[in-house]
């Protein structure tokens, strides 16, 4: 799946619409292939940053900068710059934007650490990992992001993980996530 940006701007007095880039879907402007599931936050200067689930069997996470003209800043390849160099499993991701041109990403990550019984089912630890990438797109929090809940077995089968990233007024963020593994399933 390749994922296109079209840049409309709506007039609510004038009840009109038009777009900055193109209307036409075989001139829209690409910006990631091969990627699924994508999220979009403005960069606070007019652009955007998308990040996308790549397409495997493995799924990594993405991202894109696009600055109010349509210029693409960080991989003009169209595959986007990686969020973190960790393997683990990466989905679900969150994004908002950092007020600086940049984004905080917030996501799921998991990772086989050993099999069931017959038939083989896998057992995974999960995280929740967090990234800031700079507007240059370098990451902040080090090359693997940053884990701000491990738990090693995922003997329940899911439910934990990120549920909500909201920006702080310092420039910092707020992450919330849950695990049903608490009393009563309560959010941590």
């Amino acid at each position: 799946m390749k994922i296109w940006l079209c840049l409309c701007s709506f007039f609510v007095l004038v009840q009109t619409a038009f777009a900055q880039w193109s209307t036409d879907p075989s001139k829209n402007l690409q910006i990631l292939s091969n990627s699924i599931k994508p999220k979009i936050v403005t960069d606070g200067e007019g652009g955007v940053i998308v990040v996308g689930e790549s397409f495997t069997v493995n799924p990594l996470l993405y991202a894109q900068r696009v600055d109010r003209y349509g210029n693409i800043f960080w991989d003009s390849t169209l595959r986007g710059i990686r969020v973190t160099t960790a393997g683990d499993e990466q989905s679900d991701a969150i994004v908002v934007s950092d007020g600086e041109g940049g984004a905080y990403i917030g996501f799921n990550a998991l990772t086989i650490v050993g099999y069931r019984q017959e038939p083989p089912e896998p057992i995974y630890s999960s995280r929740v990992r967090i990234q800031r990438i700079n507007a240059n797109g370098n990451p902040l929090f080090g090359s693997e992001g940053a884990i701000l809940y491990d738990y090693p077995i995922d003997s329940t089968g899911g439910g934990q993980g990120i549920y909500a990233l909201v920006p702080e007024d310092s420039g910092g963020v707020y992450v919330l996530w849950g695990d049903p593994r608490g009393p009563q399933g309560l959010v941590d």
